[in-house]
């Protein structure tokens, strides 16, 4: 009787052991969202993740370097450095021309952190740094259970970290670096017109000189039109819009 129920269930263990896993739905990642701030595990409340979002979307339009927040409840069994550089290529978070995109992941069942950095910012945003950020500043607050807390401590340590590199490609400072760039011009194209036309006084002719006019009025329409800022055109200023940061697994994991 015992062998007539082990000939039974014998296919049957084989298959849940060996089959079964083989068609298992992989994980499924979200499609890249709109803000900064992604709680999936539901680990903040509305008002935590309003306040990063503003936060993280200033930080954006004035540095271009992003940072985006990702909560999950577990991996479903993909590995977490895996997961992460996955999450970051569908997301394509950082801009292309910079590489500047940071992804803080928490998992929420399994207790993990990880800090996912782009390529250009890998030189400030070091994997010692990330971990440092990990263990000192956020690990104490997820261990009394204030998430909150804790995620704010890291995107703001993230925030003063990067500080400073691409300084000046965000919208409004490349804004007003074109037009400081603009009045110089200006005023060197003035001063060259000035010069040019004392000096033809001297010499007592009176030729007709419109071409220096149209190359100030060239220089003053010119002058005025918008650089890149390192976004593209159909960036959404009011949210989180990925522009294809490259990532190559720097950064760094840990545990609370």
């Amino acid at each position: 009787m015992k062998i007539h129920l082990l000939k039974i269930f014998l296919p049957l263990l084989l298959w849940l052991a060996f089959v079964q896993p083989v068609f298992a739905e992989p994980f499924q990642i979200p499609a890249r969202p709109q803000a900064y701030v992604n709680d999936y595990a539901h680990m903040l409340n509305p008002e935590d993740i309003a306040r990063l979002n503003a936060k993280l979307r200033v930080f954006d339009q004035q540095t271009s370097n992003q940072i985006v927040v990702a909560t999950f409840d577990s991996l479903n069994g993909e590995s977490l450095e895996e997961f992460s550089i996955h999450l970051v290529q569908a997301w394509k978070i950082g801009t292309k021309q910079h590489d500047n995109g940071v992804l803080l992941l928490i998992i929420k069942d399994s207790h993990d952190i990880r800090i996912e950095v782009g390529y250009g910012l890998e030189g400030v945003l070091t994997d010692a740094v990330s971990s440092m950020i990990i263990r000192q500043d956020m690990v104490p607050s997820f261990k009394q259970g204030n998430y909150a807390q804790g995620i704010e401590n890291g995107v703001q340590s993230i925030m003063q970290v990067t500080q400073g590199e691409y300084k000046g490609t965000g919208a409004s400072s490349q804004q007003n670096n074109n037009a400081i760039l603009s009045f110089i011009l200006i005023f060197l194209l003035l001063h060259f017109l000035s010069a040019a036309f004392r000096y033809n006084n001297l010499r007592g002719t009176s030729e007709d000189h419109g071409w220096r006019t149209f190359l100030l009025f060239l220089l003053l329409t010119g002058g005025s039109g918008r650089g890149g800022a390192g976004r593209s055109d159909d960036d959404n200023d009011d949210g989180f819009s990925g522009g294809g940061g490259g990532f190559g697994g720097g950064g760094a994991s840990g545990k609370w």
